[in-house]
């Protein structure tokens, strides 16, 4: 999204933005991070993976929202979910992935929901995706699949916050999103959302634990291992959802995008109420979230 040109930009977020779009640009040529990071082809790492999942014909429509960005440009929303959408292609033809765009700088996305800043509430922002929602699916009958990154994970979860009971949402994923917020937001305290992402803040405090569509909405958040930017324990710090941190991959901000391969050896932290349990040969992460949106 876009952003004031200041003369104090947050560093570590900026390089984060950086390299989101050079990444998921390369990441449209078909190319996906392996285990370190480093680009592999789609599809089974080695002849000891698991053999392709076989594919899926299900329909449905998922809503996909980006995070925070820091420069004026906004996001290529195809660039940004090209992995993602690719990989649900291989698996599921006919699940519609939709991308969500609503600052001023957005391109290339499926729809505009706002044009606003940086400045703009979160709150506001997910009152923005919820009435885009229910008027083009919800007030159809017609129930969508969310997925949120970063900060647009805390914006779906607003959306449903406000106005969960006119929504059709079943499942709803985040991807290292802050829930507990991240300590970098303090580098940028001009900006509205930055203040509004720092742990302990008021938005944080005031929004909704769990909440819920009309007829329920199973929540399930990822974070990694390897992120700086949002610590897992944040990403994760969500009651009543499935709480899943990557340890093998130990994906970062960026790289928990762009893993569609199908191999079966990545390390899970399940975080549960007890504690948690270490979970081995489960699947890289946009499988895991595509099985967490499809219920399989």
């Amino acid at each position: 999204m876009s952003t004031r040109r200041t003369t104090r930009r947050p560093r570590r977020l900026l390089e984060v933005a950086i390299a989101l779009l050079a990444l998921a640009a390369a990441a449209c040529s078909g190319s996906s991070p392996g285990p370190g990071g480093a680009a592999t082809t789609s599809g089974p790492t080695s002849a000891a993976a698991s053999a392709t999942p076989s594919e899926d014909s299900s329909g449905g429509v998922v809503l996909l929202v980006h995070g925070f960005a820091t420069t004026a440009a906004g996001y290529s929303c195809a660039a940004y979910w090209g992995a993602l959408e690719g990989a649900f292609r291989r698996w599921a033809p006919n699940l519609r992935t939709v991308t969500v765009g609503y600052e001023s700088g957005d391109h290339d996305c499926d729809a505009i929901i706002g044009s606003d800043d940086p400045n703009t509430p979160i709150e506001d922002l997910g009152g923005q995706l919820a009435s885009y929602v229910e008027t083009t699916y919800s007030s159809k009958g017609e129930p969508v699949l969310m997925v949120g990154h970063s900060m647009g994970g805390l914006v779906v979860r607003a959306a449903l916050a406000r106005a969960g009971d006119r929504l059709l949402v079943p499942r709803a994923v985040t991807m290292s999103s802050p829930h507990a917020g991240t300590p970098d937001a303090r580098v940028c305290p001009q900006i509205l959302q930055c203040r509004e992402q720092v742990p302990g803040s008021v938005f944080l405090s005031k929004l909704a634990p769990s909440p819920q569509g009309r007829g329920g909405t199973a929540w399930t958040v990822f974070g990694g291992a390897g992120d700086r930017l949002v610590p897992a324990a944040s990403a994760v710090d969500m009651t009543g959802a499935r709480r899943i941190v990557f340890e093998r991959p130990a994906y970062d901000h960026v790289t928990i995008l762009l893993d569609g391969s199908d191999a079966q050896n990545a390390v899970w932290q399940v975080h549960t109420g007890d504690g948690t349990v270490t979970r081995r040969d489960q699947p890289h992460s946009l499988r895991a979230v595509f099985l967490a949106l499809t219920g399989s």
